[in-house]
């Protein structure tokens, strides 16, 4: 299990970790969701010991990682532009990891080439990097990465450069090697529906503190904030109130409402309304066209009040 424990952290007059805590059980990833400049990665730079934390503990499996450098830390990292060295192979990418560590040449090949196998790339081993797709190269990494059989794999964004069909391909394999290998993992991303499919709990962050942390399921269910429901994508959010989808629903008996924009999408049209109590709303319409005007009715019950 992997503890972060009151974790703080300042850049002159900037704070970008204010006392964050959260826990990660093996085989579980956590999903860091925040905007850009909000601290996730100096986060995942602390827990690996590039960043040198202000205040605060982190524990692997019990053990306190303060103070070790991070080659002591068992700790594997995936980036975004992959970091993978242009003048070695895919097999001696993988190895790398292993060679610093002081493994023989001829056990690091075999032990990568496993890993390769493992992600499909027992064929490519001996391609050169440059000669690799996009998804090729990210596989190669999450090889390089799990090669030396690390206590944690920390993912910063690792998937954002590619396209949506092979992105959710690798966010898969992913979480299912995470699982199979029982490791704690953390992914940041600004992506809250890549968060919510590939993690177990949700941690918000905003001004360096936790808004709110819980399961995909129950975060979305009842935001804490107008920022933690912004964060997730929510539509339908002032600084006082959410709309949930399942809030509104179409009804004759309901108020009449002036379509303000209709956008196509996959799943129908997008349409803006001005609701006469609610103000502007954000909702899903299946028919063929989007109609001028129409009548929907809200249901308060559900409507979560910050």
């Amino acid at each position: 299990m992997l503890e972060v424990c009151q974790i703080r952290k300042s850049f002159g007059k900037r704070t970008v970790a204010d006392g964050i805590s959260f826990r990660v059980a093996a085989g579980e990833i956590t999903a860091v969701l925040g905007a850009s400049g909000s601290g996730k990665s100096t986060l995942l730079n602390m827990i690996a010991g590039l960043t040198a934390a202000d205040g605060g503990e982190v524990r692997l499996g019990g053990v306190r990682l303060d103070g070790l450098p991070p080659e002591r830390r068992d700790v594997a990292m995936m980036f975004q532009d992959f970091a993978l060295l242009p003048h070695l192979n895919v097999c001696d990418n993988a190895a790398l990891p292993l060679r610093l560590r002081g493994v023989g040449k001829a056990q690091a090949r075999r032990r990568a080439l496993a890993v390769l196998a493992e992600v499909g790339l027992a064929d490519l081993a001996a391609r050169r990097v440059a000669d690799l797709s996009g998804g090729e190269q990210q596989r190669t990494a999450l090889a390089r990465a799990l090669a030396a059989e690390p206590k944690l794999l920390l993912l910063d964004e690792p998937f954002s450069a590619l396209d949506a069909a092979l992105r959710g391909r690798l966010q898969k394999q992913t979480s299912d090697l995470v699982r199979q290998r029982g490791i704690p993992a953390v992914l940041v991303s600004h992506d809250a529906e890549e968060a919510c499919r590939m993690a177990r709990q949700l941690v918000l962050l905003g001004g360096g503190r936790v808004l709110q942390q819980g399961t995909p399921d129950a975060v979305y269910r009842r935001p804490v904030s107008a920022a933690a429901a912004r964060l997730l994508g929510c539509a339908n959010v002032s600084d006082t109130r959410y709309v949930p989808p399942e809030a509104v629903c179409w009804d004759e008996s309901g108020c009449e409402c002036t379509v303000l924009s209709a956008h196509r999408a996959a799943e129908g049209w997008r349409l803006l309304l001005a609701h006469p109590h609610w103000g502007e709303l954000s909702v899903w319409y299946q028919g063929i066209a989007p109609p001028a005007r129409c009548c929907v009715r809200v249901d308060e019950a559900r409507v979560v009040r910050f």
